[in-house]
């Protein structure tokens, strides 16, 4: 009997969009604000400009240039370059998200990724959140219009990962 209570409230759980089995009352039912569209376009912005500048300081100083004068094909060159970038960015928003709950850009405007209970994410939701944003991107940007409808204001990316961006808390 106390196992088909269970199986039910998970159910329940995930019938309402939770993930099963976790004390979802910190963040669902406590004074939090959502980070809209707007803010995260502009944390995105400023991400995307610290982006540029790691990849051109670390790829093209330190890596291309001496590639290209040992290698003598600009071809694999450029693919190396780009297999580089692809890694610091990876590692870019994994840690970011994980260990600042956010990126310099969201941590700048004062913003958090967290799980349902209010937490910072771990590494494996980071890693489930950064994979699942090549969705939303590649979908034409839908992923992220979901904020615009979502009562959480949550993204593609934040629904699969069980995260929410939440204004933090002076």
């Amino acid at each position: 009997r106390q196992r088909q209570m269970c199986k039910e409230t998970a159910y329940q759980q995930y019938y309402q969009g939770y993930p099963p089995n976790l004390n979802t009352s910190n963040i669902q039912n406590s004074n939090v604000e959502y980070a809209g569209f707007g803010i995260r376009f502009l944390a995105w912005l400023i991400d995307l400009f610290v982006c540029s500048f790691i990849n051109f300081s670390v790829l093209y100083l330190v890596v291309m240039i001496p590639l290209v004068i040992i290698l003598e094909s600009l071809l694999i060159t450029v693919f190396i370059t780009f297999l580089s970038a692809l890694v610091i960015n990876f590692f870019y928003f994994i840690a970011s998200y994980s260990i600042i709950q956010g990126t310099p850009g969201k941590f700048f405007l004062r913003l958090k990724v967290v799980d349902v209970n209010g937490n910072r994410i771990s590494y494996v939701t980071a890693l489930i959140r950064y994979l699942s944003a090549i969705l939303s991107t590649i979908s034409l940007g839908i992923g992220y219009l979901l904020i615009i409808s979502d009562d959480k204001k949550r993204a593609l990316h934040d629904k699969i990962a069980s995260t929410y961006v939440i204004r933090a808390r002076k």
